[in-house]
């Protein structure tokens, strides 16, 4: 219990010691049950029924496979993304500091998205309860700071190195979170027999 309430505390510490943690594939699927309920909690918005409408419409799917692909695709979007961001980061940190494992990155990455995407579930249930506008937010700027002492203690950098390095990461995840929003509303919007079912 102590060494959990150190993420809260001791961040810096909490991360440092994740290099030795034996629970990899527990962090990982703590990061994968989050991503999974993000999406069911997501399934009532309006464009995540535009695209589901999208696929019943083009590829005749039932409507409960239509909401499960999309979910599906979500959740392997966001587990994929994660990936390939924390290769980006590894390479970039490789190139500042020490070269370091990947595996004890992707640990400590695997609790920086938890956070954030916990801050993001958060908002989505803001409107019934305004609070936790408040505590999605505290999330964001928490996963801030645990991406920071993740990127410091891993490749053994200062300040400067951290803040370039964490800086770039930040770019790649509100560019890409917005681009591929765009895209896919887009690309789901042009579909004229999902526009067509979403009106009825």
């Amino acid at each position: 219990m102590n060494k959990g309430m150190r993420i809260l505390t001791k961040p810096a510490t909490f991360m440092n010691q994740l290099q030795w943690s034996r629970n990899h594939l527990w962090i990982l699927l703590g990061f994968s049950a989050i991503a999974i309920l993000e999406s069911l909690m997501g399934s009532q918005t309006e464009a995540f029924q535009h695209y589901a409408l999208a696929l019943e419409a083009d590829l005749g799917l039932s409507r409960s496979w239509s909401v499960a692909a999309v979910i599906t695709g979500r959740v392997l979007a966001m587990l994929g993304g994660m990936f390939v961001l924390s290769s980006v980061i590894w390479m970039l940190g490789n190139a500042f500091g020490r070269h370091t494992s990947k595996r004890v990155l992707f640990r400590r990455m695997s609790i920086v998205f938890t956070v954030m995407l916990g801050g993001y579930l958060c908002s989505h249930l803001s409107v019934e309860h305004q609070i936790l506008s408040t505590v999605a937010f505290v999330a964001y700027v928490w996963a801030g700071v645990l991406a920071y002492f993740s990127i410091k203690e891993q490749f053994e950098l200062n300040v400067m190195e951290a803040a370039i390095v964490g800086a770039v990461a930040l770019f790649l995840v509100t560019t890409t979170w917005h681009y591929s929003h765009h895209f896919a509303d887009d690309y789901f919007a042009a579909r004229p027999i999902a526009r067509s079912t979403q009106q009825q």
